[in-house]
């Protein structure tokens, strides 16, 4: 079986070729509003109100 690549896809950023960060990408994606960044920002915001209150990280 031949694999067909799609000519308009790009794996770079859009501003050069080069290949992207793994760390800028999951950045994106924590910023984003998919329910897995909207849980884990949930999560952070827990965890430092716990904190606050004298709980452990």
């Amino acid at each position: 079986m031949k694999k067909v690549l799609k000519r308009n896809f790009e794996a770079g950023s859009k501003e050069s070729k080069e290949p992207r960060l793994l760390g800028s990408i999951v950045s994106e994606m924590l910023h984003g509003n998919s329910p897995l960044a909207k849980g884990y920002r949930k999560f952070l915001a827990c965890n430092e109100n716990s904190a606050e209150k004298g709980g452990r990280l």
